[in-house]
């Protein structure tokens, strides 16, 4: 589907101690903001661990960087209005990829994501996000683990919206691949 990026140990320990200084922060101010360990935060920037894609996410949030932008997806050429697949950026791990379809601009208010999460998915991650998302489920089932022991699943066809703060674990409990498409607002 687009250029894939793996999660580089190298690159983005260099890149996040580099946005941590410059917005003046301690590891812990900022281990604190993104919800991680301070000993987790300072392997990564060691690069001697790799994040997960929602601790990255969780991270870049508080930084108040965009993934796209994180990873060099600028300006597309053309009319700023079809995005093509070739310039899509993905992130990739275990057994989840996400392509991310509009390159880091702020004239664009949503973040639009395809993703994949392989059969019998085995990373499981609480998140929550600092703005509303939905999704459209293309092909499989996505089961939705909340806060409160509520488990919800979506199959092909069904729409899921989750709040801002709402804390969940999303997954694919199933044997097929899932499919689904993600927008969240920006901030």
């Amino acid at each position: 589907m687009g250029e894939r990026s793996g999660l580089d140990k190298q690159v983005i320990a260099g890149r996040l101690k580099a946005l941590r200084e410059e917005r003046g922060l301690s590891l812990r101010e900022l281990a604190s903001r993104a919800d991680v360990a301070v000993s987790f935060l300072s392997k990564i920037e060691a690069a001697k661990a790799s994040p997960s894609i929602m601790s990255l996410v969780k991270i870049l949030e508080a930084l108040d960087v965009q993934v796209a932008h994180f990873f060099g997806n600028g300006d597309p050429p053309g009319d700023g209005v079809v995005f093509r697949k070739r310039s899509m950026r993905a992130l990739q791990e275990v057994d989840r990829t996400w392509w991310y379809a509009f390159p880091e601009r702020r004239d664009l208010k949503m973040v639009l994501t395809y993703e994949e999460y392989a059969p019998l998915s085995r990373v499981t991650e609480e998140e929550a996000h600092r703005t509303d998302l939905c999704g459209y489920v293309l092909e499989g089932a996505l089961t939705l683990d909340l806060t409160d022991s509520t488990t919800v699943e979506a199959v092909a066809g069904d729409a899921f919206y989750l709040r801002a703060g709402q804390r969940h674990v999303a997954r694919n409990a199933g044997e097929a691949t899932l499919r689904l498409v993600v927008v969240q607002l920006k901030e």
